[in-house]
């Protein structure tokens, strides 16, 4: 539990980088934020706090220059980055039981993935979840949707020393009207959205790390 109501706002703010970005960009509404962050920030004090006091500790945080400054260099390093785009990619919600659990790892052990990972969201064509759900007994998957893509971006592993490094390329998707979920591993990082916008995603992505290179 977060003790002060700065402390709390500093977690929150940390563990929500797109949001740090608006705030250096200037374009998010302190009012409609702290709105949104209240109560979260009650249950990390164990307080009761109220939205204007949650706004005025924002603007504290941004005034006291706690949100870092854009690194100078970090673009430039960004175009040593690998970036690359998968299609056809589904996902599904399972139920956490044995069957579901079994049958995923014996895909796992018992075929040839062209992938060298297996993630929660299916890096293979639909095909593969239409088998894993096949085998499921009725009720266990909860929800299962399809035509997403995945973006990798393998940059420098020193980026990832960069607290600003997901909010300024989740950043530059925003600007372009678009949103991707977010997996960082390094020395990885995904970002799944639908088909319809992966080409735009691809061409915002490469233009900001210079083009990139392509694997050999």
């Amino acid at each position: 539990m977060a003790g002060t109501l700065n402390d709390a706002i500093s977690e929150y703010l940390s563990n929500h980088p797109y949001i740090k970005h608006g705030l250096k960009e200037d374009i998010i509404n302190f009012s409609a934020l702290a709105r949104q962050m209240a109560p979260e920030i009650e249950k990390a004090t164990g307080k009761k706090i109220n939205s204007d006091s949650v706004m005025v500790a924002i603007r504290r945080y941004t005034e006291n220059g706690i949100i870092p400054v854009k690194s100078s260099n970090l673009r430039e390093t960004l175009k040593k980055s690998l970036l690359v785009m998968q299609d056809g990619m589904s996902f599904a919600i399972l139920e956490n039981e044995p069957d579901a659990s079994s049958q995923v790892y014996s895909m796992m052990q018992n075929n040839k993935w062209s992938s060298t990972e297996f993630r929660i969201i299916i890096g293979s064509p639909s095909y593969r979840m239409d088998e894993i759900i096949a085998s499921l007994p009725p009720g266990q998957v909860r929800e299962r949707e399809d035509g997403f893509i995945i973006i990798t971006l393998r940059p420098p592993i020193e980026t990832f020393k960069e607290d600003e490094l997901a909010s300024e390329l989740t950043g530059e998707l925003a600007k372009s009207g678009l949103a991707a979920m977010v997996l960082a591993a390094p020395p990885e990082m995904h970002f799944v959205t639908k088909e319809a916008n992966g080409q735009k995603a691809y061409a915002a992505l490469k233009n900001y790390i210079g083009n990139g290179h392509k694997p050999e």
